[in-house]
């Protein structure tokens, strides 16, 4: 009976010793495939993103599961770069920021320098995004001195392209110069979206250089990039750059035909913002040429197409989806907390399905196969169980999220929207050479704005009107009633032809008040304004103020000229605004400007910097050039803000006569 008992246990032991070893090459060859099928999805997930970013996401999200499932640590990484790029690119700029961090914490690790360029790469263009351009060319030179020291030619490619158009949106030739001469050495290694890039930006440096046959033979090079990697948008942009480079050159009639291709190719398209610009560029072609009759017919479809992309109802439609933000937030937190949960289940299940088809095989060759089938069975039926409770879920993170990403698009799309309706740079300057404009939004819209306009003074000679103006609350709402007093203010003077500042206030405060009274609710927005009118040649400035005041510097000293105590909008014992006349002086530089840079809280106690302070920093920095200026007050205040969130948004504008 011992006997019995001990061949028993014997038989037992190399069972167990049996199973042991055929376990190990089971698990290498799982752990291969796997490994393989991440690689796999990676790599599509690469090749398609410029063709199909959703299905690129996609992609990466299932090789990330299937990383953490391996614990497959490099792979993991390379997902949440690639989850962190889409994220870039859909405006979901905490989630791009939050892969970026896990990213960056394995790469580190790891001591992977090609990884840790390419998380700086993507850090530059979430704080480009963010108007942080300091923070931005920090990035942008770490992933270059990274890309350097890993040998990775493609990545320091891309890097140095970024860098490169960030130094010249900057005016730093010298290092947009460096960019490109380093890019220039690199081309052999470019793909075909590189190369056009590489031309755009190396004709943008010569047109600057004013080398402009330099200029258009880069451009060329670039639509030709453009026409074989079918890149729309790309193509009407180049085009209408060629455009620019040749009526720079003087040769006229080329520069109108390239003018008339980008316009028709953008119709053909629908590409509303190409043809926008297409559009100011043919109308300030024939105005410097003295063809009004075309400059006029081409300002009808420029009016006509703004007043399509930038109407106050497509603002309004923007608030209401805003106001669901709220509500589809919390939607997406409960649903993505239901996906992570079942996920977990799903990997639980996985690994014990496995387990069970790795013990099937081995039970079944030892004749043991009932006990298999069970233990198979069960665990197909819980897993098909999960599935369906997670492609429920799914499909409702999925609706949650589309109409999450739709409400920031439109929000995005409002941004650009606003920005058309405020002067561009080329008018400012037209109107005012010797001025500087600092506009920092809040948020992506903004319920601070400025205006600008310019009449003709029936003796001859033109005066000059600009406007700061602070409406109420920012976000959408105050974008919103942005684009009320800005059409409030183009009708005072055009429509009724209103000419002082006191006159025009007044006008706007009644349109304002009428269409807010057509409402059945009770509407209390409004708005602060500064408002100006410049005499040139008598040297006059004629100033009106909604609670908002004017500053002149004049030989170091400041004169103040302070605003009615009343905004644009409904306001108990309301009376006519108060006109100043002042005589100005040579060297005299006038300030307007909106609460928020005075209400900012900062510095070393988190106090407000009020205005005391502001006037200190004016009166120290009024012998700076204009742009100087500008800058200065922009390094101040982000130096005085530091770590803490801005509180409003932020408009001075500054004039020297």
């Amino acid at each position: 009976m011992n006997l019995i008992l001990k061949m028993e246990m014997i038989s037992k032991a190399a069972c167990v010793r049996w199973v042991r070893t055929m376990m190990i090459p089971v698990f290498l060859l799982l752990l291969i495939f796997s490994g393989q099928a991440q690689r796999d999805l990676l790599e599509r997930a690469d090749s398609i993103y410029y063709s199909d970013p959703d299905s690129s996401f996609s992609l990466s999200v299932k090789a990330e599961k299937l990383a953490l499932l391996m614990q497959d640590k490099e792979m993991i990484a390379h997902a949440e770069l690639n989850k962190a790029r889409y994220f870039l690119l859909k405006t979901r700029y905490e989630e791009a920021n939050s892969e970026l961090d896990k990213a960056k914490e394995y790469y580190e690790r790891s001591n992977n320098l090609s990884g840790q360029a390419k998380v700086y790469k993507l850090r530059a263009i979430l704080y480009g995004r963010l108007n942080n351009a300091e923070a931005e060319t920090r990035a942008l030179k770490e992933s270059i001195r990274l890309y350097e020291e890993a040998n990775d030619h493609p990545g320091l490619i891309n890097a140095l392209l970024n860098y490169s158009n960030d130094a010249m949106r900057n005016k730093d030739e010298k290092n947009a110069l460096w960019a490109l001469e380093e890019l220039n050495n690199l081309e052999s290694w470019m793909r075909p979206v590189d190369h056009y890039f590489l031309y755009q930006n190396n004709g943008t440096f010569a047109l600057l250089k004013g080398d402009f046959d330099g200029a258009i033979s880069w451009y060329e090079q670039a639509r030709d990039v453009a026409v074989d990697e079918k890149m729309n948008d790309s193509y009407a942009t180049i085009t209408m750059l060629m455009g620019k480079a040749y009526a720079k050159a003087m040769r006229k009639k080329k520069a109108e035909k390239l003018f008339l291709e980008s316009l028709s190719f953008s119709r053909k398209h629908h590409l509303d913002f190409e043809r926008f610009e297409a559009l100011e560029e043919l109308v300030g072609f024939y105005s410097e040429n003295n063809d009004f009759r075309s400059a006029f017919r081409f300002q009808s479809e420029l009016n006509s197409l703004r007043d399509t992309l930038y109407n106050l109802e497509r603002v309004n439609r923007i608030n209401e989806l805003e106001k669901k933000v709220l509500l589809t937030k919390k939607e997406t937190q409960l649903a993505e907390t239901n996906v992570e949960l079942t996920e977990e289940k799903l990997r639980g299940a996985d690994a014990r399905m496995q387990i069970g088809v790795l013990w099937f095989s081995v039970l079944f060759i030892l004749v043991i196969a009932g006990l298999s089938l069970w233990m198979f069975f069960k665990t197909r039926s819980l897993k098909n169980k999960i599935l369906l409770q997670s492609k429920e879920l799914q499909l409702k993170h999925e609706e949650v999220s589309e109409a999450y990403r739709n409400i920031t698009d439109s929000i995005r799309y409002a941004k650009r929207i606003q920005d058309a309706i405020l002067p561009p740079n080329k008018l400012v300057k037209e109107f005012l050479d010797d001025s500087f404009i600092l506009y920092k939004p809040k948020d992506i819209v903004a319920g601070d704005f400025y205006w600008l306009e310019s009449v003709q003074k029936i003796k001859g000679g033109r005066k000059i009107m600009f406007a700061c103006c602070d409406c109420t609350g920012h976000g959408v709402p105050g974008a919103m009633v942005s684009v009320l007093g800005h059409n409030a203010l183009n009708r005072a003077v055009r429509e009724f032809g209103l000419q002082m500042p006191n006159e025009i206030l007044n006008k706007v405060n009644d349109l304002v008040e009428e269409t807010f009274s057509n409402s059945e609710n009770e509407v209390a927005d409004g708005m602060d304004v500064s408002m100006c009118v410049l005499d040139e040649e008598e040297k006059k400035l004629f100033f009106a103020g909604a609670n908002n005041p004017l500053w002149i510097i004049r030989k170091g000293e400041l004169i103040e000229y302070p605003a009615d105590k009343q905004p644009i909008g409904k306001f108990e014992h309301k009376h006519d605004f108060t006109l100043h006349t002042i005589d100005l002086m040579d060297g005299d530089t006038i300030y307007i400007f909106s609460d928020g840079f005075a209400d900012q809280f900062g510095g070393e106690n988190g106090k407000k910097m009020k205005y005391s302070r502001f006037k200190e920093l004016l009166l120290t920095g009024h012998f700076f050039t204009m742009p100087e200026q500008r800058q200065r007050l922009n390094v101040e205040f982000e130096k005085w803000k530091g770590d803490l969130e801005q509180l409003d948004d932020v408009c001075v504008i500054g004039v020297r006569v």
